[in-house]
Order: structure tokens, then C-alpha cells, then sequence
């Protein structure tokens, strides 16, 4: 029973003694902090130098978490210290290496705050460890595997600069690469939905330029690397319009059968109006004028296209359509595009003023050359829509004077100079005047 009793007492006095000592080191962790602080508040730089000795003492026996300020005060100690001992390089990693440390353990124990010290972190790293790309790529990847599109824009900036460095030292391969730029892109995209700064605009062209100045994603490669994987993942729409995005930023690498596949089976899976229209300029580039319609007509069809955006697609269908012969659906187009946005009438008359002075009329002399009139109507209220176009006006409406009839031609059939008469030529009618040389 006695040594029971000894026991316990050994246990309950350790016990008093732990309690004791907590207490004391909390003491110790205020007395420090408050030390610190009385010269760090002050703002200058021999009073923040005086403060460095009671801060690490802080640092050191405070448990993590006591006070957000103990490692944002930190951080701008350390910075002052990575100034101050630039000869000693050594010594600097040390210090950039706490730095990075007190960014970390403040985005843990204070998550509220974490975008804020991960933000902090990608700054401190662009600015201290431009020459350690190996460094720099593990830490900002961390941060962009633990943020996603919650880090800051420069920290892909960053990152990227990094990977392309150890690609070019061997260290990446070109998957590894290409899979980090699909990631910056994604969250970019995220990011600029709610940031329409300027400032997020241009990181994202630098994030991208470096990567296509790179030449990582070189057409090759990616053909090479996407070619053999393509059947088995053209069912997920991700991994399809990855494909597409990859290969349309490379240098020449839109025309050739992968890309043309995949932007198909992108619009299978998940057809929009922007797919259509893009396929609309594939197929035209091809010169498959068919399946090119096919597609333009698809994309005008999305009830949800914005009346700017639809007449610009229309007005294309017209150029497309009077381009490769089908002059009833310049015609159908090229009013639609006026309909939708005055601003492109004067070009749109101008290619209706082509479809008619370029389409083959059937019938007597002056049914065959009616269409004359009606093109030299459309090529007039071109100029009239716009007066700069007076000049380009004026060849066609030469050309096509010097088709009118005779009057006296004219006169056989029945019409003359001034006269109404309606224009028709296969799905093409119009009103128009006489007019005879």
C-alpha cells in the first residue's frame, strides 16, 4: 500500500511539474512576443533588427499557432535578413528556406487566411529563387496541388518558367510539362471568370508564352504523345478538349487528321455553338465546302447565340457561301447578317452585289442579263452604307453597265429604261429597274 501511495505521488508531483513548466513556457512565449513587438511596431530598420533576437526566441518555444503575427512579422524579418546577407549565399538559402517554412505553417494553422500566405509564398519564391528552377517548381507545385484556382496568378507564372527550365535540363519530360500547363490554363479560366483585371490577362500571356516559346509542345510531340491514347480517351470530354487546346496553341498544328478528329468528337460529346463554328472553318480550310455549311448552319441553329455574334457567323456564311458558288445562300446569309447588325450592311451588299453579278441566269437576252441590274442596286447601296467602298464599288459596276441590253434590245422584249421588273434566276428573285445602254 505504501508504495502504491509513492507511486501516485511520483505521478500527481511529474504532473504539477509539467503543469508548471507549460505555464511558465506560455509566460515566456508572451513576454517574448510582447519584447519583439515593441520594436518591431516601430517600423525602422535598426528597430526591426533589434527585434530579431526576442522574435526567434518567440518562434522558438511558442507552440505553432499562437499568433498569426508571429509568422507574418516573420516573414518580413527574414526578408530584411535575405537583403542584408546577399554575399553570403549560403546563409540565404537557410534563410529562404524558414521564410518558406513560416508561409506554410501559417496557411495550416490558419486556413482562413491560407490564400493570403500562399499568395505571399509564390511572391517570396519568384522573388528569391529565380536561379533554383528544382526548388522552385516543388514548392509552387505544392501550393497550385493544394489551391488549385485559389493561388495567386503569378504563382503558375512562376511555376511555369520552372518547368520549362528542367525540361530544358532533362529533368521533366514533355508529359510532365504539357500536364502542368493544362492544369495553369484550367485555373486560369476559373480565376478570370471572377478577375478580369489586366494584370491577370497579361500573366496569363506570359504563362503562356513560355510555354510556347519553350517548344515543349512542339506539333511533333504533341501528335506523338496524343496520337496512340486518342481511342482510348475520346469518350471523356476533358481529356478530348485537352487534345484540342494543346494542339491549337502549337505553331502550325491545326491542319492534320488528330486535331480534326478531335475537335469532332469534342463537339459529339458536348456540341455548342462554338464547336460548330469551329468546325465551320475547319471544313472551309479544307475546302469541304458541305460538310463546312453543314456545320455554319448548325451553329446560327443554338438559340442562345448572341444577335452580334450571329450576325458576324452569318456574314462569314455569306463570304463562304458566294466564295464557293452557292449565291442563293450568300444572298439568304448576307440579309440575315443585316438583319442582326446594321453595321455590316455596306459588306454585305457588296457580296450580294457579287452573288448576283456571278450568278447563271436562264431565258431570253433579258432575263439573262437582268441580274446586271440587280447587282449594280446592291454595289449602289454598298456605297451609300459606306462611302469608302465607292472605290471598290466602282469596277464591278463598270463591268456589269457594259452588260445592260440596247435599248433597243430592250425594247424588243417588251421593256424599257425605267421600267420595274422582278429578276429571277433559280432560288434568286429580286426587284429591280431597267436600264438599258
Amino acid at each position: 500500500m505504501k508504495k502504491l501511495y509513492f507511486f501516485l505521488s511520483v505521478i500527481a508531483a511529474l504532473a504539477i511539474s509539467a503543469t508548471v513548466a507549460s505555464a511558465q513556457e506560455a509566460d515566456d512565449c508572451m513576454l517574448y512576443m510582447s519584447y519583439y513587438q515593441e520594436y518591431y511596431k516601430q517600423g525602422t530598420k535598426s528597430a526591426r533588427e533589434a527585434a530579431l533576437p526576442s522574435w526567434r526566441k518567440a518562434y522558438s518555444i511558442c507552440k505553432p499557432g499562437t499568433r498569426q503575427n508571429l509568422y507574418v512579422h516573420g516573414a518580413e524579418l527574414y526578408r530584411m535578413l535575405i537583403a542584408k546577407n546577399q554575399k553570403n549565399p549560403e546563409y540565404c538559402n537557410a534563410l529562404i528556406d524558414t521564410l518558406v517554412n513560416l508561409h506554410f505553417l501559417r496557411a495550416e494553422y490558419y486556413p482562413k487566411y491560407a490564400d493570403k500566405a500562399y499568395a505571399a509564398l509564390s511572391g517570396d519564391v519568384n522573388n528569391y529563387l529565380k536561379n533554383d528552377p528544382a526548388k522552385t517548381y516543388e514548392i509552387l507545385s505544392k501550393v497550385i496541388k493544394t489551391q488549385g484556382e485559389k493561388c495567386a496568378p503569378v504563382t503558375f507564372v512562376a511555376q511555369m518558367n520552372a518547368a520549362v527550365a528542367l525540361y530544358k535540363e532533362g529533368k521533366l519530360t514533355v508529359e510532365q510539362v504539357i500536364n502542368e500547363y493544362d492544369t495553369a490554363v484550367n485555373c486560369f479560366s476559373a480565376i478570370q471568370k471572377v478577375d478580369t483585371t489586366q494584370k491577370t490577362r497579361d500573366l496569363r500571356a506570359t504563362m503562356e508564352n513560355a510555354f510556347i516559346n519553350s517548344r515543349v509542345a512542339s506539333c511533333e510531340n504533341l501528335q506523338d504523345m496524343f496520337a496512340s491514347r486518342y481511342e482510348e480517351c475520346k469518350d471523356n470530354i476533358d481529356d478530348v478538349t485537352k487534345i484540342v487546346r494543346l494542339l491549337a496553341s502549337a505553331e502550325d498544328c491545326t491542319d492534320n487528321e488528330l486535331y480534326l478528329k478531335s475537335v469532332t468528337q469534342m463537339h459529339k460529346l458536348e456540341p455548342s455553338a462554338n464547336s460548330a463554328y469551329y468546325l465551320f472553318r475547319l471544313h472551309a480550310s479544307k475546302k469541304e465546302a458541305e460538310l463546312a455549311m453543314k456545320y455554319i448552319q448548325e451553329a446560327l441553329a443554338y438559340p442562345e447565340l448572341e444577335d452580334f455574334t450571329k450576325a458576324q457567323y452569318n456574314y462569314e456564311y455569306a463570304a463562304f457561301a458566294l466564295k464557293n458558288g452557292y449565291y442563293a445562300k450568300t444572298i439568304e446569309a448576307a440579309n440575315a447578317a443585316i438583319a442582326l447588325d446594321k453595321t455590316l450592311s455596306a459588306k454585305a451588299y457588296m457580296l450580294m452585289g457579287h452573288a448576283w453579278m456571278s450568278v447563271s441566269c436562264g431565258g431570253n437576252e433579258i432575263e439573262r442579263r437582268a441580274k446586271y441590274w440587280v447587282a449594280v442596286d446592291y454595289f449602289n447601296r454598298a456605297k451609300a452604307a459606306d462611302p469608302e467602298l465607292a472605290e471598290d464599288c466602282a469596277g464591278p459596276i463598270s463591268t456589269c453597265v457594259n452588260y445592260y441590253p440596247d435599248t433597243a434590245e430592250a425594247f424588243m422584249y417588251d421593256v424599257q429604261n425605267g421600267q420595274s421588273y422582278t429578276a429571277v434566276c433559280g432560288a434568286m428573285r429580286a426587284v429591280t429597274t431597267v436600264r438599258t445602254r
